[in-house]
């Protein structure tokens, strides 16, 4: 059957929905800590959990990270209160963009280095672009298509070996 909105469709469904979507979110991050920490049990064997996020938040990485989320959450504020919304998501791609290239000279991954340049390269065109496109093809064209990208560098590289 088709609602025609959200909003018309059934509570039980809609709870349904939420409940899929919250362990969808669930299994992601366990899978996420799970293979962050097989990673990094490949440098250190004694690894947790616990050390992982010690070695990850440093001062270095805290210095770079809270200006960049800081502005982020200005301009998503900003956007909001102005009535751009539309401009939502190449802002968002260009910012995130730049986030992740300057946390790939904090951790020396390309992947990551990959991503941020697909997210700034994609930001700006689509954020020129925004009155022709849908939200939804914003968002493939940014972050659907970085993160895509970036996952497929990690597991193959450039040259096409297995990692």
């Amino acid at each position: 059957e088709h609602y025609g909105a959200f909003a018309a469709v059934p509570a039980p469904y809609k709870a349904l929905l939420w409940i899929l979507l919250a362990l969808s979110i669930l299994l992601t991050a366990y899978l996420k800590i799970n293979n962050f920490l097989r990673g990094a049990r490949l440098v250190r064997s004694n690894m947790t959990l616990y050390k992982l996020i010690k070695e990850i938040y440093t001062p270095q990485f805290m210095s770079v990270s809270l200006p960049h989320l800081a502005t982020i959450a200005l301009a998503v504020v900003f956007l909001y209160q102005k009535g751009m919304t539309l401009y939502l998501v190449p802002v968002l791609a260009l910012l995130f963009g730049l986030f992740t290239v300057s946390l790939s000279l904090v951790f020396y991954m390309k992947g990551v280095y990959l991503l941020g340049f697909w997210l700034v390269a994609a930001g700006l065109l689509t954020l020129f672009a925004a009155e022709q496109l849908s939200i939804l093809a914003m968002l493939i064209l940014t972050f659907s298509a970085g993160f895509i990208l970036a996952a497929l560098y990690l597991y193959t590289g450039l040259n096409g070996e297995r990692r």
